[in-house]
């Protein structure tokens, strides 16, 4: 692997609710250690720390990364947690949900490399704009702020007023040719389906 360490900032978003996984994403099971251990594992390939946006309690995300912060606009989705991310690194970051368990260092790196000549680095997948696996740099945190006061929550109309470089699936078929890093897991079908596709054996079924 051929990953430069960056000036980045890594963000891990950790406030969902979780409810069609009916437990804490984060704390998924994922080759015996937390989800978010390692996706957190994954970003420190590619950046010189890691921050968790999350709305439970701290200290139970801060054994896993090196700053544990709460949004600065609460209850405002992807955006609020990008903004609360950009924040508190003061400087360009990478973003990922702690339940996408393929986050690959490699493809941030090259997003990454369209800064700052952009405002932001995104891939499309299909017809799709996705604002997480992107990286942002720090004048993205003003802008988002002036969206958020004005009550703008989605992310697809806040990317719409940011100088984004949109990269398509060709651009980094070559690093993850089946976009897996786009991945997330919402339900118990999905975790089991990317454990299979990670070569993981099925979770254990608690005994009755």
């Amino acid at each position: 692997m051929n990953v430069r360490r960056t000036v980045l900032t890594g963000v891990i978003l950790a406030g969902g609710a979780s409810r069609r996984m009916g437990e804490d994403k984060a704390f998924l099971d994922w080759d015996g250690r937390p989800l978010i251990a390692a996706v957190a594992g994954r970003l420190r390939e590619v950046c010189r720390r890691v921050v968790a946006v999350a709305s439970g309690e701290a200290a139970a995300y801060q054994a896993h990364v090196d700053l544990v912060v709460r949004d600065v606009f609460p209850d405002c989705g992807v955006v609020g947690g990008i903004h609360a991310g950009l924040a508190a690194a003061g400087g360009p970051v990478a973003v990922v949900g702690c339940d996408m368990p393929f986050v690959n260092p490699e493809v941030l790196d090259r997003l990454a490399s369209a800064l700052p000549a952009a405002d932001a680095a995104a891939l499309r997948s299909g017809p799709h704009a996705e604002p997480l696996h992107a990286v942002y740099g720090a004048a993205c945190g003003p802008r988002m702020e002036e969206a958020l006061r004005s009550g703008e929550r989605r992310a697809q109309s806040v990317l719409g007023g940011l100088e984004v470089r949109w990269f398509r699936a060709e651009d980094v078929r070559d690093l993850d040719p089946d976009l897996r890093c786009l991945r997330n897991v919402n339900t118990p079908a999905e975790l089991e389906a990317a454990r299979r596709d990670a070569g993981l054996p099925p979770r254990a079924r608690p005994s009755v």
